[in-house]
């Protein structure tokens, strides 16, 4: 049995460089692939690196950062003989066997300030700014008894409605002779309550041809026309008009206009003249923008047409 052992011995010289005369027995296990002179004792390797089948020892002095050799790590992974690094290894007479301690991370950066918040818009107040005139003209019935006379159509001008009438009658004092228009700009109040106003702008053609006694019939201040009423026989003997205030209701953005109760001016014409006629009136919701006169020798008819006026809202 010696003798095989001696000759194991020999090849191992030959292949790995054993030391010759020494005859490995049991109790002295060959470090195959690694030996303790990379972690001796005297100079105390940083690089001592462990046996093929064992942690390697730290020699003397000896770091923990020592790595491990090829049979384990000291991260405690196994080595090729099943054997825990860490386990086996000892620490060195000066080395700590653990680990040194991580370094402390460090701080965060601080974050950012936050960006200042974008002005707030103002909020919007739908309120009404303004007021419209719709271009579209409705007529009214005439009141036209004599059935004579050139017909005449004359509007206020664009966004303007009538407030009245001017006329004339001759020194008999029987029956209207002339008539014409008067026409007003709408105005509307910038805050609550949004008051309607009127003022006059001008004069419609007149229409026949104007006589001695000189005639106004105007709505109250602020008030627009909305009908007619009067009296006639062979001709329009007089007039008089229906007046109405505009308002504006509603909270927002839900506002409205609306047209008040009418009432009746005074009268142009002949004061004795004629029999009354039943009042005409524009329809719901409309003020009078336009007369419509028949004329000849006196006024044969008379009649108005009739627009919408909306409130603008934004």
């Amino acid at each position: 049995m010696k003798r095989a052992r001696a000759t194991v011995c020999l090849l191992l010289v030959s292949a790995l460089g054993c030391a010759t005369g020494v005859e490995p027995t049991l109790e002295q296990p060959v470090e195959v692939g690694g030996t303790n002179t990379g972690g001796s004792d005297t100079g105390g390797s940083d690089s001592g690196s462990a046996g093929v089948d064992g942690g390697g020892r730290a020699g003397a002095g000896g770091t923990a950062s020592a790595t491990a050799g090829v049979g384990g790590a000291l991260s405690g992974g196994a080595g090729v003989g099943g054997a825990i690094a860490g386990a086996s290894g000892s620490a060195g007479a000066s080395g700590a066997a653990s680990a040194g301690a991580g370094g402390v991370a460090g701080n965060g950066g601080a974050a950012g300030s936050a960006g200042n918040a974008g002005a707030g818009g103002m909020p919007s107040t739908v309120k009404p700014t303004s007021l419209s005139v719709n271009a579209t003209k409705n007529a009214t019935a005439k009141q036209a008894p004599g059935g004579g006379g050139t017909p005449y159509d004359d509007a206020c001008p664009a966004g303007q409605v009538l407030i009245g009438f001017d006329g004339s009658v001759g020194s008999d004092q029987t029956y209207l002779r002339s008539v014409a228009g008067v026409c007003a700009k709408l105005a509307l109040g910038s805050a609550a309550p949004y008051a309607v106003t009127t003022s006059q702008a001008g004069t419609l053609p007149v229409r026949m041809v104007a006589q001695s006694t000189a005639q106004s019939a105007l709505c109250p201040a602020n008030q627009v026309v909305v009908g007619f009423a009067g009296t006639s026989g062979g001709y329009v003997d007089s007039l008089k008009f229906r007046c109405a205030p505009l308002s504006v209701g509603g909270q927002a953005p839900n506002f409205k206009l609306s047209i008040g109760t009418a009432s009746d001016s005074g009268s142009i014409g002949g004061p004795a003249g004629g029999s009354a006629f039943t009042a005409i009136s524009c329809s719901a919701g409309q003020v009078a923008v336009s007369q419509q006169v028949n004329a000849g020798g006196a006024i044969d008819g008379f009649g108005i047409a009739c627009s919408v006026v909306s409130l603008v809202v934004q």
